[in-house]
């Protein structure tokens, strides 16, 4: 039996969402793009939250080996309103970017160092591993959602 170059990247889906499937294969080849040569086991939570903190639309954190992403339903800023389809996936691409970072071991689960420098003090808009999200988002988007 040939082995699926998905089969060591695990995705698990919590809370109400449509895809499901789909949204597994989007994470999965994100992360499998970044990393074709993965060959550990690494899993992958991604919670889709009905309720917003009032700051974010996503969140991740993990490690080199499990990483958790958390997706707002509702728009952060404007609680009473529902996000589609197309803004979640469009952060989740963003979350899935900081995944790779988490896994590869780029950024380390403080936040604090990324590729071994220390970035305590950046502000967050200087933060690399969130510059490197923002750039490569869209395009992470298109190549694997909107194909």
């Amino acid at each position: 039996m040939t082995k699926n170059y998905f089969d060591n990247i695990d995705v698990l889906i919590r809370g109400q969402i449509a895809e499901k499937k789909r949204i597994e294969k989007f994470a999965q080849s994100t992360i499998h793009y970044f990393m074709p040569r993965l060959r550990r086991n690494v899993l992958i939570e991604i919670k889709f939250t009905p309720n917003s903190d009032g700051i974010a639309y996503g969140y991740c954190s993990g490690d080199k080996d499990i990483v958790t992403i958390e997706i707002s339903k509702k728009d952060p800023l404007k609680p009473l309103k529902k996000l589609k389809m197309k803004q979640m996936m469009q952060t989740l691409a963003h979350e899935l970017i900081h995944a790779k970072q988490f896994i590869k071991g780029e950024l380390t689960p403080t936040m604090q160092n990324f590729k071994g420098k220390n970035h305590i003090k950046t502000p967050y808009s200087r933060q690399p591993w969130e510059r490197e999200a923002y750039k490569k988002e869209e395009f992470i988007y298109h190549l694997f959602w909107e194909k």
